[in-house]
């Protein structure tokens, strides 16, 4: 077995094209001290949530939308296809059981064939995956607005470079990233 530490670690698939990153873990065993992917099972989003509080319910809930969007603009219109993996939602075998964000969340978020992950390591850049920063303050600790010069700014709230396939967004909280902000999000997302 391979001792090293894997320098990506946090929630969700190894191959995932949608990677979200956000500076902080869930305050619980063994969330806090990952140093790998670990893939959801069913249920394990509502645990986390119960021991821990409102804080990642928001999350969860809010990335659940992000990519019940997409999913759902991909099984629509072919809108946002992703080389090599496939388009946006490639568990759309699992569509039949998601029919609200909620079921989505519940059910295939940050799980097997997903093709999603909840970050709290570093981006470690693929071709084939699009980047959501989540936050100014974590951006500006990566310094990724320093790794690319397409920058473009799309308002005091979003950036997206479609070199490095990677939007910065607010963070996933209500208050941030509001219906407005999320629709939005979903747009940039499908545009790289």
């Amino acid at each position: 077995m391979d001792s090293q530490i894997s320098p990506i670690a946090g929630l969700g698939e190894p191959e995932a094209f949608l990677r979200v990153y956000i500076a902080n873990r869930p305050p619980l065993s063994p969330y806090d001290q990952l140093d790998h992917l670990r893939v959801l099972e069913s249920g394990e989003i509502a645990d986390i949530v119960a021991k821990t509080g409102n804080h990642w319910r928001k999350i969860f809930n809010l990335y659940a939308k992000l990519a019940f969007f997409l999913d759902s603009l991909a099984a629509k219109s072919k809108v946002g296809q992703l080389p090599d993996n496939g388009q946006i939602g490639s568990g759309q075998n699992r569509r039949s059981q998601d029919s609200t964000w909620q079921n989505y969340r519940d059910h295939t978020l940050l799980q097997r064939g997903s093709g999603q992950a909840l970050l709290f390591s570093a981006p470690v850049l693929s071709t084939h995956a699009v980047h959501i920063i989540m936050g100014k303050q974590h951006a500006q600790s990566l310094s990724v607005m320093t790794w690319f010069d397409d920058w473009e700014i799309i308002n005091p709230d979003f950036s997206v470079s479609r070199q490095g396939r990677m939007v910065l967004c607010p963070y996933f909280d209500y208050r941030q990233l509001s219906n407005q902000k999320l629709d939005l999000l979903v747009q940039l997302v499908t545009s790289l």
